[in-house]
């Protein structure tokens, strides 16, 4: 039998052997950490020697400001403090502003720090070179907010709403215009980070506003005012026509805007019709010539006639011609008269050729007007009465008021009461004279009319005057030529018929006045 041979395994240690480090490798690793330490060593070093002062290559605002201490940096932010403006550019102008009155403090003691204290953990190399001021100086945010919110409001520009305006014949829109807004607290914080990062100008967020009626809106207000224009209207009588031109009729309307502010209404103005309607009758009516007696020496006279006028029925023309505007209608309209009675007027009279005076007794009330007016009123009616240019001839008429036993009264009345003195004489727009009544209407009292050329004194003198002079016996009177002054007595509220306003009697009139009481006047 064979034997079998096993062979026993062989066990083999390797030695583990050392891997050579090339000297290149480490003589590479020495360099950088050779390299770091000089590093970190200059770090110390310019840490240490730039402690409490600034940087090297520091610049703030464009000014060196590198390797200065804290009193250097004094002197030096007290120069930036009162030198350095921001332009703040918004939607209307600039404005330029100092640190001081945006709240910045440049020498603050924490602006100081924010240049001169360093941590440990900053790498000072790096600081220097990157040339980037780790600056922060105090501010005052509520400052700031202050003066920013002050030039917002100055900024602030109003949207212009669309309009409609009468041009050759036509209306025609005027567009709207936006408007702009300064928004605060974006602006604020614009103006903060310009401030901040030494910025010379900034140009602050703006928001636009947007008008209330556009050219759009407007548009449809246009073209309903166009077709009125467009329609015809004829006043007639007594074969005789009065037709508006359409300058005329544009003025009869006006634009306003809805509830809502969002679009624009054409109303029928009848103030403006009424103006027209009176223009027109003044062709149409004929002036009652007031009755005068006279008394002297126990004699009364009749020294003028009194004649009835006529008038046209002015309330019923208007309501006619704003109902076919309203309707959008032409008309043709008949214009209707009443009889106007003559009054009468008596007189007193002294012995012919005196050089005395009258006294006439006056009283002042109100009617459908709050009483608070009545005192203003009656300043007014002395101002006129005493005025030498006035019917008191020199203080050959005196005129004084009275709380009762008056010869005359002068009513400053409501529109709406002035007809109630008498429905054939007086007219809710225009002042009056019946009888021993002189009445001024308030509206004209307080407005005159469109036409009058002077002033608003000028015209209560005037229509004080006027219907003074009715109560003296005076008829109307007409313009005597073109350019000449009006004669008071001529109806300067209907028409300056080409003369010039005048709010005193022409010295014609008062000789006229003079001569029939007998009173020397030049």
């Amino acid at each position: 039998m064979a034997s079998s041979v096993t062979a026993s395994p062989v066990v083999r240690v390797v030695a583990k052997q050392r891997v050579a480090v090339p000297r290149r490798i480490r003589g590479w690793k020495a360099g950088v950490l050779v390299v770091l330490a000089a590093v970190g060593f200059a770090n110390v070093a310019i840490a240490l020697l730039f402690a409490n002062r600034a940087y090297p290559l520091t610049r703030v605002y464009g000014m060196d400001i590198g390797g200065l201490d804290r009193v250097e940096l004094i002197a030096r932010m007290e120069e930036l403090q009162h030198k350095y403006k921001l332009v703040v550019k918004g939607p209307k102008a600039a404005a330029a502003y100092t640190a001081a009155e945006l709240g910045l403090d440049y020498t603050s003691a924490s602006s100081l720090d924010s240049l001169t204290s360093h941590h440990w953990y900053e790498l000072p190399m790096v600081r220097i070179w990157d040339r980037v001021p780790r600056w922060n100086p105090e501010l005052d945010q509520l400052m700031m907010s202050g003066a920013i919110d002050d030039y917002a409001r100055k900024q602030k520009i109003d949207a212009v709403n669309a309009v409609v305006e009468f041009k050759d014949d036509r209306f025609v829109v005027k567009p709207d215009q936006p408007g702009g807004v300064v928004e605060p607290e974006a602006a604020s914080q614009a103006v903060k980070r310009a401030a901040l990062e030494a910025s010379r100008s900034v140009t602050v967020p703006t928001k636009a506003v947007e008008a209330d009626i556009s050219g759009a809106e407007a548009g449809a207000a246009m073209r309903a005012a166009n077709q009125i224009l467009e329609l015809e209207y004829r006043l007639q009588h007594e074969g005789k026509t009065f037709a508006p031109s359409k300058a005329v009729v544009a003025g009869w309307l006006s634009f306003s805007p809805k509830e809502d502010k969002q679009a624009l209404i054409v109303s029928i103005d009848k103030a403006m019709i009424s103006e027209y309607v009176s223009t027109v009758a003044k062709d149409i009516d004929v002036a009652p010539v007031t009755r005068v007696l006279t008394l002297k020496n126990g004699v009364t006279t009749e020294t003028t006639a009194g004649k009835n006028g006529r008038a046209v029925d002015r309330e019923a023309a208007v309501a006619a011609l704003a109902q076919a505007a309203e309707q959008r209608q032409s008309a043709a309209i008949e214009l209707k008269t009443a009889a106007v009675a003559y009054t009468t007027s008596s007189t007193r009279l002294p012995a012919v050729g005196t050089t005395g005076s009258i006294t006439y007794k006056y009283c002042v009330a109100v009617k459908g007007v709050d009483g608070s007016y009545l005192e203003g009123f009656a300043g007014e009616v002395a101002r006129v009465y005493a005025d030498a240019r006035g019917w008191s001839l020199g203080g050959k008429i005196r005129f004084s008021r009275v709380s009762s036993g008056c010869t005359f009264t002068v009513w400053l009345a409501a529109a709406n009461e002035v007809p109630g003195f008498s429905p054939s004489v007086c007219s809710s727009y225009y002042s009056c004279r019946v009888g021993a009544n002189v009445i001024i209407n308030f509206d004209r009292y307080m407005g005159a009319v469109s036409h009058w050329t002077l002033s608003l004194t000028d015209y209560r003198s005037m229509v004080i005057n006027h219907e003074t002079g009715h109560w003296l016996g005076f008829g109307h009177l007409y313009c005597g030529g073109p350019g000449q002054a009006a004669p008071v007595m001529q109806q300067q509220s209907m028409s300056l018929q080409g003369c010039a306003a005048n709010p005193w009697p022409l010295t014609s009139e008062k000789r006229t006045v003079a001569n029939a009481r007998g009173l020397s006047y030049p």
